[in-house]
């Protein structure tokens, strides 16, 4: 055997484990190139949210809700890339990725009632009673005076026929809000009487 090939036998391993080595390198620095712009790497990536805002007010959420679906994923825990897609959610009127938002705040932020009560309202747009009945109750703890959230709470009895807790929510809904025609009107017409 010659000294070329010798040389050859002996490059052969090495030119690949370098390949390997290279595309592994250039693989991880992608990944971080995509972590930094998705915000998912804590204290980077807050110019990708900016990004997001400035598209917002020139193009419409509509385009950019996917984007921000996206980034919500990857950036799963964090609480203002959450508000940011539920802001986005509503300016689309896109209900389903609004409740399921909110339901992702409510993890984030248990104690936070306007969220909770907010999610109420979606659960009851969506038809899930019961379990916009458990969270307005847990609303209800947190803000004792809110007359939404009695609203909400009095919505949600008068759909699982329960009228005479209906009425009392919508009561003290009132009570706490004179001005709350929603519980107005339920106390006038369905539950006339109660």
């Amino acid at each position: 055997m010659s000294a070329y090939d010798s040389l050859k036998a002996r490059a052969g391993p090495f030119v690949f484990w370098l390949s390997v080595v290279i595309f592994l390198a250039s693989l991880c620095a992608g990944i971080f190139r995509s972590l930094v712009r998705y915000h998912a790497i804590p204290g980077v990536g807050v110019e990708y949210i900016s990004e997001l805002r400035t598209a917002f007010e020139n193009e419409g959420y509509q385009q950019t809700l996917p984007w921000m679906q996206a980034a919500a994923q990857i950036d799963i825990d964090n609480d203002t890339t959450a508000r940011e897609l539920l802001q986005a959610a509503r300016q689309a009127g896109d209900v389903a990725t609004a409740v399921s938002t909110l339901e992702k705040l409510v993890r984030l932020q248990p104690k936070d009632a306007e969220v909770r009560t907010e999610l109420v309202s979606g659960l009851l747009g969506q038809g899930r009673v019961i379990e916009a009945l458990a969270h307005g109750q847990v609303a209800l703890r947190l803000d004792p005076h809110s007359s939404v959230a009695y609203s909400n709470l009095g919505t949600a009895f008068l759909a699982l026929e329960q009228k005479d807790e209906a009425a009392v929510a919508y009561r003290e809904s009132l009570r706490l809000d004179p001005a709350n025609e929603n519980a107005r009107r339920a106390l006038e017409f369905p539950l006339r009487g109660y």
